[in-house]
């Protein structure tokens, strides 16, 4: 019992699905599909290099994003991935619950579909709470990789009736650091990165007949509201302003690179930068969010939202990134990707005695009750 009250958080079933590398922890609950995401270290010394270097002798699969989401099948048929929890490291320090400051979560909390006015076309056209929307987890593939990064993936998938659709979330945890592209936009992941793709699939909009939608709207957009909880109220922040606080940037402009090897003046670059550079919100506790100004339509056409999205709303106590993404046919991919503050050294001391007095105070009490038994 000593044993199974200590360790009972290191159990997955259906409803809890938890996956590590070696400083950043990831658990999913079926119930809403929500993310949440803690860090338990405060040194620069990751394994991840040292992981990375055996993995990539194992990586086959150079695609991007969007080959990715269309191979999850066939990389979750390797059921020996799914043992991945028992290599893992233990979660001694791991504190998912929602009074933890450091905490990260995020969870999609309504989809809506939008004509060309930004108004709400139809009730069923929606999905107004996620709260009792159950997921089914795939597979955990310690073997993945994401453009040449070696990466933890795992998607969870749950079927919406009302608008007869589909919603997938790819999980990917990086090992190591480099570059990811997206559509134009360029940027850098770090160890411990977490990028989770939000994919929605056959979704039908509305034609602006009364026989199709109740209020006879045309469908032109659909609203996806991701919640999240964070230490600080999301503020964005421009790449030029954390590079003078010496933070490494984070987009990787590719006019900026042509420059370095080009002494023939772009008189585009200026027009350009924009459009290759994902927005940055500063999560609090060095946390940071990193939103991609576009999305995939039908697997590789790139098109950018609408002005102003995705924005950040707090709206009736909930904090929350809105994306509004254009008309498309069989589906489409968002992109966000977080990468995770780390945690202070008195932090994690804290975590470990409460963990230890904890421990120390159930064995007394088994060593009483032996005790009293025996007599």
């Amino acid at each position: 019992m000593f044993l199974v009250a200590c360790f009972a958080d290191e159990v997955d079933n259906d409803e809890v699905k938890t996956f590590r590398g070696s400083n950043v922890s990831v658990r999913i609950l079926s119930r809403s599909g929500k993310l949440m995401i803690v860090r338990n270290d405060d040194d620069d010394d990751d394994d991840d290099d040292k992981d990375s270097k055996d993995d990539s002798d194992d990586q086959d699969d150079k695609d991007d994003d969007t080959d990715d989401n269309n191979k999850d099948d066939k990389d979750d048929k390797d059921s020996a991935d799914d043992n991945d929890d028992k290599d893992d490291d233990d979660d001694d320090d791991e504190d998912f619950g929602d009074d933890n400051e450091d905490l990260l979560s995020f969870e999609v909390d309504e989809i809506e579909e939008k004509d060309s006015e930004g108004n709400e076309v139809d009730d069923k056209h929606s999905v107004k709470s996620f709260d009792d929307v159950k997921f089914t987890f795939g597979l955990v593939d310690r073997q993945a990789d994401l453009q040449g990064i070696p990466v933890i993936k795992m998607n969870y998938s749950a079927y919406l009736p009302d608008p007869e659709a589909t919603l997938e979330i790819i999980v990917y945890l990086f090992r190591g650091p480099g570059t990811i592209t997206f559509g134009n936009e360029t940027f850098a992941v770090q160890s411990g990165t977490v990028k989770f793709n939000i994919k929605i699939s056959k979704w039908e909009f509305c034609d602006d007949s009364p026989a199709d939608c109740s209020s006879g709207k045309s469908g032109e957009y659909l609203d996806i509201s991701l919640k999240v909880k964070s230490k600080g109220s999301p503020q964005e922040v421009d790449d030029d302003a954390r590079e003078k606080e010496d933070k490494e940037r984070i987009c990787r402009d590719k006019d900026d690179d042509d420059d370095k090897n080009d002494n023939v003046d772009d008189n585009d670059d200026d027009d350009d930068d924009d459009d290759d550079c994902p927005r940055i919100f500063d999560l609090g506790g060095e946390s940071e969010m990193v939103l991609n100004q576009g999305v995939m339509i039908d697997d590789d056409d790139y098109t950018a939202m609408p002005d102003e999205f995705p924005k950040f709303e707090k709206d009736d106590e909930k904090t929350k990134f809105v994306f509004r993404i254009p008309k498309f046919g069989k589906n489409v991919l968002v992109d966000p990707s977080v990468n995770v503050g780390k945690v202070k050294i008195e932090k994690v001391l804290q975590n470990t005695a409460s963990w230890l007095q904890f421990n120390l105070a159930v064995a007394v009490f088994f060593q009483v009750a032996a005790i009293f038994v025996a007599q």
